[in-house]
């Protein structure tokens, strides 16, 4: 226990766990920790990290409860492979005082992220590291999940709650030597999220894809199957810079969504802005809240996209409930809409601004 009341003050300004046998100085020598396991263990008030961990190899951090710290419940980070985060309780990861007072720095449940500070050589990429199983609530200013970098990284059966963004997937990016990474191989299955509606917070993306956005890098071969998300996406206006889906894909190559279940998005169900060889099949969207007097299933926004739409059931008496695309698109813009999309109510291809199917 760091001390302190619980979400009023942090006194203790370190971590509660940290694991690093890298040595930095005079010359960058990486040792790794192998097959270390934290099970059970009770962690809070702590006013940086509850479990941080660099360099270390098929470690378990299961059934662990960690609650009021004030950047990451459990992060992994340069080097990390081979390890499991599992059944795990995560929660009111509280930026700022301690209180919640803004300004908010980036505060994550769980993450896997990148030493920014170092080449790839020195802080290699993390991969094949598996969360699965946890329950993450009250990252009510940041993200629930998060991976900024990581491969084939599996994100498994989690229940995540009161977020701004449920799971998160960017770059990762090392300041000084140009090393953007983005998150690659990454499958996100399985999961429950329910957005920070009604609490007060900004309401984000449930699921948020972003590449390479400095140097245009995407992300590669990105799965989102068989997720619950209920209530996210954002109120913005549907066409308005910042506005983003319940699920948001942004430069991502190798996409499949698919069998996803969302409830009652915030304006747009499945944002789509420079995917290639995306699929978008077999969700089903329940209810819209219209965003600026619009609403759309699945929207396809101003850049370069290509991707296959079928057999999604669109379930709402909204007659705008359908598939968009943005009024200024970039070259090389195709899509095909199959026949087997199922609609109850009315469903439309909203606007003049669709092109010619492919």
């Amino acid at each position: 226990d760091g001390g302190g009341a619980s979400g009023t003050s942090y006194t203790n300004g370190h971590r509660a766990i940290y694991c690093n046998q890298t040595v930095y100085t005079p010359s960058h020598v990486i040792n790794y920790t192998l097959n270390l396991r934290l099970i059970g263990l009770r962690i809070k008030n702590y006013e940086a990290d509850g479990i941080r961990m660099d360099y270390v190899q098929r470690c378990e951090i299961r059934n662990n409860r960690i609650e009021f710290c004030a950047y990451h419940g459990i992060m992994l980070g340069a080097g990390c492979f081979d390890n499991t985060i599992d059944g795990n309780h995560v929660s009111d990861i509280v930026p700022g005082d301690g209180g919640g007072t803004p300004p908010y720095h980036p505060a994550y449940g769980i993450t896997i992220t990148r030493d920014p500070a170092r080449s790839t050589t020195d802080a290699p990429i993390s991969m094949r590291n598996v969360i699965s199983n946890n329950r993450v609530e009250r990252v009510n200013g940041w993200n629930g999940i998060d991976s900024h970098g990581s491969q084939y990284t599996q994100i498994i059966n989690n229940y995540v709650k009161h977020c701004a963004i449920g799971i998160h997937m960017e770059d990762g990016d090392a300041s000084g030597v140009g090393a953007y990474v983005p998150s690659n191989y990454i499958t996100i299955e399985g999961n429950y999220i329910i957005s920070n509606q009604g609490t007060g917070f900004g309401v984000g993306p449930g699921i948020n894809l972003q590449g390479a956005a400095t140097n245009g890098d995407p992300q590669l071969s990105i799965s989102v199957v068989g997720n619950t998300l209920v209530n996210c996406g954002t109120t913005a206006g549907l066409y308005t810079a910042g506005s983003h889906g319940a699920i948001h894909c942004y430069i991502v190559r190798g996409l499949t969504v698919t069998g996803n279940l969302l409830e009652n998005s915030q304006g747009v169900g499945v944002w789509l802005d420079e995917v290639s060889g995306a699929v978008v099949t077999g969700n089903v969207m329940r209810g819209l809240t219209s965003s600026g007097g619009l609403q759309a299933g699945i929207y396809l926004a101003d850049g370069d996209c290509t991707v296959a739409i079928d057999i999604n059931q669109f379930d709402a008496a909204s007659p705008a409930l359908g598939i968009t695309a943005a009024s200024a698109v970039d070259g090389g813009f195709e899509y095909k809409v199959g026949t087997n999309n199922i609609k109850y109510g009315t469903m439309t291809l909203i606007g003049s601004n669709l092109p010619t199917p492919a």
